[in-house]
Formats: structure tokens, C-alpha cells, sequence
């Protein structure tokens, strides 16, 4: 998830300053301005309708292009198998993993948290081949439309149910110096944004 954040934040860059301003102006715009009209500024260099037409064309093909490439970099990661159990769910070693955790859930289901029996349950609800084809129809939503899909997300017990195990592993093996050291942390991040409320 920090991987993608960081790049989806990545902003166009150009030797041309005028070229990756109007870029990044013309990625900020609204999808009709984009559409439609200019949703950049021109520079002045520019001065007859040629040369402004021609400098119209090379930003829109160099946003698109940005995009494209955003795009497959952030789609990639979750369609090679980065993401989601689901995507190398017919390696059997995976499959045999995978069926031994929801196995050893479901014969403890009292032992663990409602929020991995809530998961537990929705798993079996489903398959890895419907999340499997939630993620591909997201990855084209978001390649052929208009609107950005940030809100969208794909409901995957899968990947869900085994972060959060790995998590709440983590929190009932911490030693009481990690505790201490994680409680700190907290406080000292709060009197810092207390303190820069004032």
C-alpha cells in the first residue's frame, strides 16, 4: 500500500519546464476540461495558433501517456501476484497454505478476533476466482474511464484475513519493550500534532 500511494502522488516531469507545468496543470483538471477543452495554461512564447495548437496536441499526448504508465505501474503489482493470494492460487503450495489457515480458522474460529471470523465467513461466501475477477474489472474501470476510482476497492477475504492474522500475531508476541516503545511513539506523535494545532 505505501508503494502505491507513492505512486500515485508521482507528478509528471519534463526537462521543458512550460511542458511540465501545462502537464500537471492539464492532470489536475477536470476530466471535462480535459476532454473538451484546455485545462492548462498556455505560455506566452506561444504567439500564433499553430504553434499553440501543436503545443495543445504534445501535452495531451504526454498526459496520456503519464497515465498509461502510472496505470500499468500501479496495476501490475496486484495482476503479478503481489497483492493477493488469489492470483497464484493454483500453485499448490499456495493452495495447500491457504487451505491449511482457513482450516485451522475455521476448527478455532473462538480463539481469534471478530474481525477474522467476520473475514473467515465472508471467505467462505466467495471464491479466489470472483475476487480474482473483481481485481481485473477494477484494473479496467480504471484504464477506460474518465473518473479516477480512488473510493473503489475489491473486497478480498483472502489477502484480508492473512494481514490481519500476521497483525494480530505480531501485537500478542510484542515483548514489553516493543510495547512501551509503540505507546511513546503514540504519545509523542500526539503532542506533536496537538502542537501544531495552536
Amino acid at each position: 500500500m505505501y508503494e502505491y500511494n507513492n505512486i500515485k502522488k508521482r507528478e509528471y516531469e519534463s526537462s521543458d519546464k512550460d511542458l511540465e507545468m501545462a502537464v500537471r496543470e492539464h492532470s489536475k483538471s477536470h476530466n471535462m476540461a480535459q476532454f473538451f477543452g484546455i485545462g492548462f495554461d498556455i505560455p506566452d512564447k506561444f504567439q500564433n495558433e499553430e504553434e499553440r495548437g501543436k503545443f495543445c496536441t504534445l501535452v495531451r499526448d504526454e498526459h496520456q501517456s503519464f497515465h498509461d504508465a502510472l496505470s500499468k505501474e500501479l496495476w501490475t503489482p496486484i495482476l503479478e501476484h503481489n497483492q493477493s493470494p488469489v492470483f497464484c492460487i493454483e500453485i499448490g503450495e499456495v493452495q495447500e497454505k491457504l487451505d491449511y489457515i482457513f482450516k485451522y480458522i475455521g476448527e478455532n474460529l473462538s480463539h481469534f478476533s471478530p474481525h477474522i471470523r467476520k473475514l473467515w465467513h465472508d471467505a467462505q461466501n466467495t471464491t479466489p476466482e470472483r475476487v480474482k475477477q473483481q481485481y481485473i474489472s477494477l484494473k479496467t474501470l480504471n484504464d477506460n474511464s474518465c473518473e479516477p476510482f480512488d473510493d473503489e476497492h475489491v473486497e478480498d477475504p483472502y489477502a484480508a484475513i492473512l494481514k490481519s492474522v500476521r497483525t494480530e500475531y505480531r501485537q500478542l508476541t510484542q515483548t514489553r519493550l516493543e510495547r512501551w516503545n509503540q505507546i511513546t511513539w503514540h504519545v509523542w506523535r500526539l503532542y506533536y500534532k496537538v502542537r501544531t494545532l495552536r
